[in-house]
């Protein structure tokens, strides 16, 4: 399905935002080890984060609960299905059937970040913690906080078309950018590297190729030619946006912290 004149205008409304996280301060990570350690534990948290947002569009746009009957459209069921089986249980990285998530922190964990705070978010969630309202009692910086909390407001009462406009146009359409420009230089990461580009090749060969051409087409079908909803696409688009950079404006002042502690020293 050709892009709507709607798509074709978000797209250019949200392109100076897609630069700026595109070549964000934050994004310069190959410096040392000590930076990257903290980045890719902070990052860790997007990637889980991410794998919410895939979890609302399978309970929305599947059928989740017994006896089974046909919901909603096929093409959209397809692409949740298509993302759901990549992103959970991916072979493509060699190491057998792994979430992308598990084996991010397993990379981060091997180069020594700080994955602790996350691990005991799931932790408490598998205990049956009321999430996220635990996460005040957590040693987690307030941009980490917002940004969580953000994506648990649109999956819990956004709309379909927010949720999978966001997922769209604020996940998919930013990661190529990531991991083409943030990891050129991995040489920080000794043989850990090799794990990290394959992990970041993945990801840019899923979004380019699959996930986003996919889902805006998925979208494309949901909100026709709906201006109303368009509209609130666009709204939820921008919002995910500016919380994604506000995200990465605090991991910068944190990146900056580590380089003053280095001059310092």
């Amino acid at each position: 399905m050709a892009p709507s004149m709607h798509s074709i205008q978000l797209e250019e409304e949200i392109q100076a935002l897609r630069e700026r996280l595109a070549t964000h301060e934050a994004m310069r990570v190959t410096r040392d080890l000590d930076r990257a350690r903290c980045f890719l534990g902070r990052y860790s948290f997007l990637v889980w984060d991410f794998m919410t947002l895939v979890g609302s569009m399978r309970e929305r746009f599947t059928r989740t609960r017994l006896p089974w009957v046909p919901v909603g459209i096929p093409e959209l069921r397809r692409l949740v299905h298509q993302i759901s089986i990549v992103e959970e249980s991916d072979e493509a990285l060699g190491e057998g059937a792994s979430s992308h998530f598990e084996t991010f922190l397993e990379i981060a964990k091997e180069l020594n970040s700080e994955t602790e705070v996350l691990e005991e978010v799931i932790r408490r969630i598998r205990l049956g913690e009321p999430y996220p309202h635990f996460l005040g009692s957590l040693d987690v910086p307030d941009y980490i906080r917002r940004f969580l909390e953000s994506t648990w407001h649109l999956v819990t009462r956004g709309s379909h078309e927010e949720v999978l406009g966001v997922f769209t146009f604020s996940r998919e359409h930013v990661i190529g950018d990531f991991w083409s420009k943030g990891m050129e230089d991995l040489s920080w990461a000794g043989e850990v590297g090799d794990r990290l580009r394959a992990y970041g090749e993945r990801h840019i060969e899923l979004s380019a190729n699959d996930h986003e051409p996919f889902a805006r087409d998925a979208l494309e079908r949901l909100c026709g030619e709906d201006r109303a909803r368009w509209g609130r696409v666009a709204d939820a688009v921008h919002q995910a946006l500016r919380v994604r950079l506000s995200f990465f404006d605090g991991l910068a002042k944190e990146l900056a912290a580590i380089d003053e502690l280095q001059e310092s020293a």
